[in-house]
């Protein structure tokens, strides 16, 4: 029996949804290894990944160019939405708080987990997952089975080749008839609503003394079990009230983001039933929570795990959390031994804008740390981090031998208010993170610099019988650190007019501190009238004649 074109129509629409919602999960996982590959880059600092984490990279990146464009604007498009949802929102909803004072990454992975859990239906109060349509412009969103859309046919699948025995033909009739009608309860369940539809309540606000506050970001939970083996489980988080997912095995665990105390937590019942500790750890100024896991009943317990399957024999485990706090900063200028022996001085952080150096570039600071060392300092096995108030976390730009050590440099986005900074080292463990903090004012501009740095103490202009002008100008550096003077620095105007000056060779290299230099030019003798000298804020009014004058200052 030939189908209809509706049936025909139908089958379409379902491959459609079915083809999107598999490219939706396959970029929602193809972006977050290529995440996780990153982040790996930045700890191993200066060693290489391994070839498969590599390789898992090339295959992420592979799937990502295998989407239609039109489709993965669609997506590009609601993943940034969800990125602006979580940094705008995190003043509000105690969920996507912690993650909105991290770095860009914590954001872009907090979406991606978000994202990913909407789509497998672990986020939702009914269990189905939602599926991006539409456009860039208007993302709209669909409710669908995620049961069926995982079991349904491959695109290979729906292509029925024409001709074939009786029996063939009879079997297809008999499959069309068959799909057809799943197909059809599908589509209504499919077909958008005039109400849009909902997204995962958001969990009740965290407070404490009717003072709210940030809860800490669980991005992963350690397992440690009876023989000491440790299991590193991610964490994604569901509505508690649609029930846990059923997990098997794997490496996940499932938060019910909803409660706060206790934590709620469910895990694999294989990795349950042998854990005996619970780690979940902190990083920068979070702390690390450690916790016994106990089968015996609490008061008050901080923490609950389950087993995620829901016919599981295994006992939930309680824990009461404890806190091990960040390491103190250290203070400048206190010694401090690393675990090779290595006696290490924080003296001072300067933060050096374009001010004091203009060869650096637009919108981009300096910021050093001075280090003195007994021994020359394996900074690739440390790791020094510098951490910006908005989480960010950098490696150095460049690392330079001194006399007494090394000087640390990092390239900072150009502060326009005081930075508060950290500074960190990570020896190998068992050795402690190693911390200092800082608070630096933000750089001067080229104007307070000069008007700080720059004295003018004699200025001399000659005219001789070459035709020419000889201008010669000593400066004195009265500013603590190097003064780099430009060719835009130094400008000389007759008749209003600015006069084109030849390169000046002395200015290639920067003014020590406390340091005096003469700069010499020469200059054409059409140069008649009122002269007018500038030397960064200096100003003065230049007379030539046959014999030296000295330049006379404006007010």
């Amino acid at each position: 029996m030939p189908t209809s074109a509706e049936q025909r129509d139908t089958a379409r629409f379902h491959e459609q949804m079915t083809a999107t919602y598999r490219a939706w999960v396959a970029y929602l996982q193809a972006q977050r290894t290529l995440l996780e590959v990153q982040a790996d880059r930045q700890r191993t600092f200066a060693f290489e990944l391994t070839h498969s984490r590599e390789q898992e990279a090339q295959a992420a990146q592979a799937t990502l160019d295998g989407i239609a464009p039109a489709q993965r604007a669609l997506f590009d498009a609601v993943l940034n939405q969800e990125r602006d949802t979580i940094r705008a929102n995190g003043q509000h909803d105690p969920r996507l708080a912690a993650q909105a004072t991290t770095d860009p990454d914590q954001i872009h992975r907090a979406a991606l987990q978000h994202l990913l859990n909407d789509a497998q239906g672990l986020a939702t109060e009914d269990g189905r997952g939602l599926l991006p349509r539409g456009t860039p412009d208007e993302p709209r969103w669909y409710s669908v089975d995620v049961h069926a859309l995982t079991m349904a046919p491959t695109e290979a699948q729906y292509a029925l080749g024409a001709g074939g025995t009786s029996e063939r033909a009879r079997l297809v009739r008999t499959v069309m008839i068959c799909v057809s009608l799943i197909l059809v309860i599908l589509i209504w369940m499919l077909w958008p609503r005039a109400e849009a539809v909902s997204r995962a309540t958001p969990p009740p606000p965290l407070t404490v003394n009717g003072t709210l506050v940030t809860p800490w970001p669980l991005d992963t939970l350690h397992l440690t079990a009876a023989n000491g083996t440790t299991t590193v489980l991610t964490v994604t988080q569901t509505a508690r009230e649609a029930g846990w997912p059923t997990l098997r095995e794997g490496t996940q665990a499932v938060w019910a983001a909803a409660t706060w105390l206790p934590l709620r937590f469910c895990v694999p019942a294989l990795l349950l039933a042998d854990a005996t500790t619970v780690t979940l750890p902190g990083g920068g100024d979070t702390p690390t929570r450690v916790g016994h896991l106990t089968t015996d009943r609490l008061s008050q317990a901080d923490l609950q795990i389950d087993a995620c399957e829901p016919k599981s024999t295994v006992t939930p485990r309680l824990a009461l959390l404890q806190i091990v706090a960040p390491a103190e900063p250290r203070a400048l200028g206190q010694a401090v031994t690393l675990p090779d022996g290595t006696a290490l001085t924080v003296d001072r952080f300067i933060l050096t804008g374009r001010g004091e150096d203009p060869t650096l570039p637009a919108q981009q600071a300096r910021l050093t740390v001075m280090v003195t060392s007994s021994a020359p300092v394996d900074w690739p096995l440390v790791a020094p981090t510098l951490r910006l108030p908005n989480g960010t976390a950098l490696l150095p730009s460049a690392l330079t031998n001194t006399p007494t050590g090394s000087a640390v440099q990092y390239l900072v986005p150009h502060p326009h208010s005081p930075l508060d900074v950290t500074w960190s080292l990570s020896p190998a463990p068992p050795a402690p993170l190693l911390r200092w903090r800082t608070l630096l004012e933000p750089p001067l501009s080229r104007e307070e610099v000069l008007r700080t740095a720059l004295v003018v103490e004699a200025v001399t202009v000659t005219a001789t019988h070459l035709a020419t002008y000889d201008l010669s100008v000593t400066v004195r550096n009265q500013h603590r650190e190097p003064l780099l003077l430009t060719a835009t620095d130094i400008s000389l105007t007759v008749q209003e007019r600015p006069l084109v000056m030849p390169a000046m060779t002395d200015l290639r290299t920067p003014l020590a501190p406390g340091a005096t230099r003469t700069l010499t030019v020469t200059v054409p003798t059409q140069a008649q009238g009122r002269m007018l000298l500038q030397v960064g804020p200096t100003r003065m009014e230049l007379r030539p004649h046959l014999a030296p004058e000295q330049g006379q200052a404006l007010p």
